[in-house]
């Protein structure tokens, strides 16, 4: 399979026409890249085993990957189309309209675990609170999340690290 090098991802993130490209295309970029940084790391990656993740990790943990660009100047990312499918961590990487990437590594249970709370960081995508089937997860990247944390590339290899032992 071919990979984005992190100057190739580079080049596409800094272009402004990234931020043109449909949500598969963009989704697809953020996939490969971070697939290349679990590899970098010394990750084994292989393909998924059906469309509720998108691959897996150490041949064991099904990861599902997110992308969102900031919403307008609102310092707010949006994840979306979270679904209580068959994966153990969710892997989210934000782009800021200053083109900064903010990476972030949940497990599933606390997502899950979220959809319930009164703080109104994972909520319904399409029917508010009502919403049964998809969620999004609402991040504002300047404000440490308890849950999905600073957003650093450091804290992001750390939690992976932490969790795949």
């Amino acid at each position: 399979m071919n990979y984005l090098t992190i100057d190739q991802f580079s080049k596409l993130i800094y272009r402004k026409d990234f931020r043109q490209l449909n949500a598969p295309e963009k989704g697809k970029c953020i996939q490969e890249f971070i697939k290349l940084i679990l590899k970098t790391e010394k990750y084994f990656i292989s393909n998924r085993i059906n469309r509720d993740h998108d691959f897996i990790l150490n041949n064991k943990y099904k990861i599902e990957v997110k992308g969102s660009t900031e919403w307008g100047n609102s310092q707010t990312f949006k994840f979306q189309q979270i679904r209580d499918n068959d994966w153990n961590f969710l892997c989210c990487l934000g782009i800021s309209n200053d083109n900064n990437l903010y990476f972030y590594w949940v497990d599933k249970l606390s997502i899950v675990n979220e959809w319930t709370s009164d703080r109104k960081v994972i909520t319904g995508q399409h029917t508010g609170s009502t919403a049964k089937e998809t969620k999004w997860a609402n991040i504002k990247y300047l404000k440490p999340d308890y849950l999905f944390g600073t957003g650093t590339f450091e804290n992001f290899l750390k939690s992976v690290k932490e969790s795949v032992k």
